[in-house]
C-alpha cells in the first residue's frame, strides 16, 4: 500500500496516470498473444449488457437456452429497442441478479438457485455438442446461471469462516462438504466460460450429473436450517462485484499471459474474488497445470459488522489462511487476487500472511478492476490515507463503475441491474388487475432504492409501533376465511398454518400448554388449535405459540409465496374505515418505520442490526396514499 500523506512523492494524477496506462498495455498484451487473442476475439461479435448479461434480438438464436429461459418467469429482462424498432432480451434476468432483490427473502433466494441449477442440469443432460453451432449463444446463457446459483452458495456457505463460528468450522463434516461444493463450483465456472468462448467439449458437459444436483440439494438444506434457526444472516448471499464476463475473462488471461509458469496456488476472497479465482483455476489446467485453489474468506469490511472489537487485520488474515491451508505447506509461488481494490489493505493483509507463515519467494497480487473513483474519495478523506499501490493493478484491465460517494458505496452496474428490476415489478403491476398484488409490487420497488432512514428521535417519522393503532397486536375485528378474529396479528398467523394437517405429540402439547401457563392462560391444547387462535387470547400469547408450532415444522408450505398477499389483505380491511383510517391519514407525512428488535428484517427494521425492508411500514404508507387520494378525488 501507499500512503498517500503530505510526505507522498507520487500526485494523484500522476497515479493515476500510471494506473490507466497498465490498463491500457494490460489490453495490448491480451492481443499480443496469439492464443489468448483468439479467445478474446470470439467474445466480439456479441453484445453485452453494462452489467455483464448477454443481449439477443430473438430467443429462438439460443438453442437449449431458450428451453432453460422459458421454463420459469423471471430468467430475462424484456425491452423495447426504440432505436431500431425491435424487441431485445437481457438473458441475466430478475431470477439471475435475486441476491441484490431486497423484496426477495433468504428462503424464496435459495429456492430459486436449486431450480436454477436442476434445471440447467437436467437440460445439459440432453445435450448433444455435435447439433450445437453456437456454444456462446446456445449454452452459455443456461450455464451462465448454473455458475452464479454455485458461486453465490458456495459464497454463502463459506461465511461462518469470516466470523468464526467454531461450533461450525470444528467440523469435519464442515470440510468435506466445503471440498466438494468447491469442486463442483470450479466445475460450473470452467463448464461456463468454455462455453462462452465456444470450447466445451462433451466430456465437460458428461462430468456435471444430476448427483451433484443432488449433493447441493444437500448444502441448501444445510443452509435454509441454519437461517431458520437464526445462525445465517440474509446478508450472506451476495454476488461479486466483477461479474461482467468480459473483464473476468480478460483479467484472467492477462495473470496467465504475465505468469505463465503455474504458481503453486492461486488464492481468492470470498465473495468477490471467488470466480476470478476459480477461472485462473481452470485457465492453467487449460494449458496443461494444475495449481491448488485457495479460497479464503477475508474481508475486513464485512468483518467489522461482525466485530464488536476493533479489527486486527495482519491477526485476521493469518488466522483464516492458518484454518484453512495450515501450516505444513510448502509453496513457492502464491496468485492472490480479487474483483477489485481501492485501498489494497486486505490483499496486503494476506500477502503479508503468506510470506510469514510460508516463507513465499514469489507472491503476485492483482485485481480485476481497479476502483480509481473510491482512490480518489479515500485520498480526500482524513480517515482513510491508504491506498492501493499502482502495482497491485498489474493486471488489471478495467476501472471499477463506481458512485462518487463514500456512503453508500454505489455500484453502477448494481444500479443498471436495480433499474431493470424496477421495471420488471412495474410491468408485473401493469399486468395485474389485484390492488393487493398492486400494492404489493409498489412496495418490492420502494424497497429496491429507497433504504431505510431510522432515527429514532426523528420527529419526521413514526418508528415504534408497539401499543398504538399501527401495530398488528392493536385490537380490532378482522374477517379472514370467513372466521372473526381480534386483530390483525391473530388473523395472520392463523393463516400460516393448515390445522387439519397439525399431529400434535404429547410432547408438544406440554411445549404449548407450558407457554400458556407462563401467561397466566387457561386453556386445554387437547381442544384444539383452531379456538386457541380465534379465542380471547391476546395476540402475544398467540405469537409465542405459532412461533413453537414453526419449530415443529408445521408452518404451510406455500406460506413464503402468500403471506404478503394476505398481509396485505389483511392491513387494507384494517385501514378500510372508521377512526383507524382517519388515524392513519393523520400520520401523513411522516415516515413509518417498524422498528423492532427482535429479529424481523421482512416487515421491520432490526434496530440492533441496522437493517430491514420494512415492509410493513412501506405498505402502511401505500394504502394512506390511497386513502389521500381518494378523499381529494371526492
Amino acid at each position: 500500500m501507499l500512503s498517500m500523506d503530505k510526505k507522498t512523492l507520487m500526485s494523484l494524477s500522476e497515479y493515476e496516470d500510471i494506473v490507466r496506462a497498465r490498463l491500457n498495455e494490460n489490453i495490448s498484451d491480451l492481443y499480443r498473444e496469439p492464443k489468448l487473442a483468439s479467445y478474446i476475439e470470439k467474445l466480439e461479435p456479441f453484445k453485452f449488457h453494462f452489467s455483464g448479461g448477454l443481449i439477443v434480438d430473438n430467443l429462438d438464436d439460443i438453442g437449449k437456452s431458450k428451453e432453460f429461459l422459458t421454463l420459469r418467469e423471471g430468467r430475462f429482462f424484456k425491452k423495447k429497442n426504440k432505436k431500431e424498432n425491435k424487441n431485445e432480451y437481457n438473458l441475466r434476468g430478475p431470477r439471475y441478479i435475486v441476491a441484490i432483490d431486497p423484496s426477495v427473502e433468504f428462503l424464496d433466494k435459495i429456492s430459486i438457485y436449486r431450480d436454477d441449477i436442476f434445471d440447467s442440469a437436467l437440460i445439459l443432460k440432453k445435450v448433444k455438442l455435435e447439433e450445437i453451432s453456437n456454444q456462446t449463444l446456445e449454452l452459455s446463457p443456461m450455464l451462465d446461471y448454473l455458475k452464479n446459483a454455485i458461486v453465490t452458495i458456495f459464497n454463502c456457505f463459506v461465511q461462518s469462516e469470516k466470523t468464526h463460528r467454531f461450533d461450525r468450522i470444528v467440523q469435519i463434516e464442515y470440510w468435506r462438504l466445503r471440498k466438494q461444493l468447491q469442486k463442483i463450483m470450479v466445475e460450473s465456472v470452467d463448464l461456463y466460460y468454455k462455453s462462452i468462448l465456444g470450447i466445451l467439449e462433451k466430456t465437460d458437459i458428461s462430468s456435471f450429473k444430476i448427483s451433484k444436483y443432488l449433493f447441493l440439494t444437500d448444502v441448501l438444506k444445510m443452509l435454509e436450517s441454519e437461517y431458520k434457526n437464526f445462525s445465517l444472516s440474509s446478508r450472506t448471499l451476495v454476488r461479486p462485484e466483477a461479474a461482467h464476463p468480459i473483464v473476468m475473462a480478460s483479467a484472467a488471461y492477462s495473470i496467465v499471459s504475465s505468469h505463465k509458469n503455474s504458481p503453486d496456488a492461486v488464492v481468492g476472497m470470498p465473495s468477490g474474488g471467488t470466480e476470478l479465482a476459480c477461472l485462473l483455476k481452470c485457465i492453467y489446467r487449460w494449458f496443461n497445470s494444475n495449481p491448488s485453489l485457495l479460497l479464503i474468506p477475508i474481508s475486513f469490511h464485512s468483518m467489522k459488522n461482525d466485530y464488536s472489537e476493533e479489527v486486527d487485520s495482519n491477526k485476521l488474515a493469518n488466522r483464516n489462511i492458518k484454518m484453512i491451508v495450515g501450516e505444513d505447506n510448502n509453496m513457492e509461488s502464491v496468485i492472490i487476487v480479487d474483483d477489485n481494490s481501492s485501498t489494497g489493505s486486505t490483499i496486503e493483509a494476506v500477502r503479508k500472511a503468506f510470506s510469514e507463515i510460508f516463507s513465499c519467494h514469489h507472491i503476485y497480487c492483482t485485481v480485476a478492476e481497479a476502483d480509481l473513483v473510491r482512490t480518489r474519495v479515500d485520498i480526500d478523506c482524513p480517515n482513510r490515507k491508504n491506498v492501493a499501490s499502482p502495482d497491485l493493478f498489474s493486471s488489471t484491465v478495467s476501472v471499477l463503475p463506481v458512485s462518487k460517494r463514500r456512503y453508500p458505496k454505489r455500484d453502477l452496474k448494481e444500479i443498471a441491474e436495480k433499474h431493470m428490476l424496477v421495471q420488471y415489478y412495474k410491468r408485473k403491476k401493469r399486468n395485474t388487475n389485484s390492488i393487493v398484488k398492486k400494492n404489493k409490487y409498489e412496495a418490492f420497488i420502494d424497497c429496491i432504492f429507497n433504504e431505510v432512514n431510522y432515527n429514532l428521535d426523528d420527529p419526521n417519522s413514526i418508528s415504534d409501533f408497539r401499543k398504538n393503532e399501527l401495530s398488528n397486536f392493536h385490537p380490532c375485528e378482522i374477517v379472514y376465511d370467513g372466521t372473526i378474529y381480534k386483530s390483525v396479528e391473530h388473523a395472520y398467523l392463523r393463516a400460516k398454518f393448515c390445522f387439519e394437517n397439525i399431529k400434535l405429540t404429547k410432547d408438544h402439547q406440554r411445549s404449548i400448554q407450558s407457554i400458556l401457563h407462563s401467561r397466566d392462560e387457561r386453556y386445554n391444547i387437547k381442544d384444539g388449535l383452531e379456538l386457541l387462535f380465534k379465542g380471547d387470547f391476546g395476540a402475544g400469547t398467540v405469537k409465542q405459540v405459532s412461533k413453537e408450532l414453526r419449530q415443529y415444522g408445521f408452518v404451510r408450505a406455500d406460506w413464503h409465496i402468500i403471506k404478503t398477499n394476505i398481509m396485505i389483505e389483511l392491513l387494507r380491511q384494517k385501514f378500510s374505515h372508521g377512526p383507524l383510517r382517519d388515524y392513519l391519514v393523520d400520520t401523513y407525512p411522516k415516515n413509518l418505520i417498524e422498528g423492532n428488535v427482535w429479529c424481523d428484517t421482512y416487515w421491520g427494521y432490526d434496530i440492533t442490526e441496522n437493517r430491514g425492508k420494512n415492509l410493513l411500514g412501506r405498505i402502511l404508507m401505500i394504502i394512506r396514499e390511497e386513502i389521500i387520494m381518494e378523499r381529494h378525488n371526492k
